[in-house]
């Protein structure tokens, strides 16, 4: 999570907007912009902001400069709220795919594992197909849910082959989740 606040447009002379927004959506961060500006003036001129916080499912509050100083930091942390109040809910190898293993993972959940609200938890199946003989050791994560994590450690033999279903690792990853929560909000 980002919060931006600003006053006028950033500058794009040594990384452009479309790398910034790459680079955020790449890293899983959520961007939270309080501009000081009005719509499209600040730092939402030329939507810049907008263009942000819609590629990182972000929210921008604008005229946030008028806020009275006593609202400023429940301002912020409904902003966060708002921003946080669901999550599309995904699962990822971290660092990539060790070469030598395919794995791919499913939302088998009824109810999809996109808009998930907090403390809600969802199910995925994930498989992995051995390429190549040897030791595995891999962390498995939810992006955008703190602690949501499990280490795998996986051998793949000669003699074995095929697919190789982890259902172990999903249960303890979707305790993790159910336990992690994130913070939320629901916008009014």
């Amino acid at each position: 999570m980002i919060v931006w606040f600003g006053d006028i447009v950033s500058h794009t002379t040594t990384v452009d907007q479309a790398e910034a927004i790459a680079a955020l959506t790449a890293n899983g961060v959520t961007v939270v912009a309080m501009n000081s500006g009005g719509d499209n003036g600040g730092i939402d001129g030329s939507n810049q902001a907008d263009s942000i916080v819609a590629a990182t499912g972000g929210v921008i509050v604008n005229s946030f400069a008028s806020v009275p100083i006593a609202n400023i930091v429940d301002s912020i942390v409904g902003a966060i709220g708002d921003a946080t109040s669901t999550l599309d809910l995904s699962l990822a190898v971290q660092g990539g795919v060790p070469a030598g293993l395919n794995i791919s993972f499913v939302c088998t959940s009824a109810e999809g594992c996109d808009d998930v609200a907090g403390g809600e938890s969802r199910t995925f199946d994930m498989t992995i197909t051995g390429l190549t003989p040897g030791d595995y050791d891999f962390t498995v994560i939810a992006p955008g849910v703190a602690g949501a994590s499990e280490r795998d450690l996986i051998t793949v033999t000669a003699d074995g082959g095929g697919t190789v279903p982890e259902p172990g690792t999903l249960g303890l990853l979707a305790a993790s989740l159910l336990g992690a929560g994130f913070a939320r909000r629901r916008k009014h």
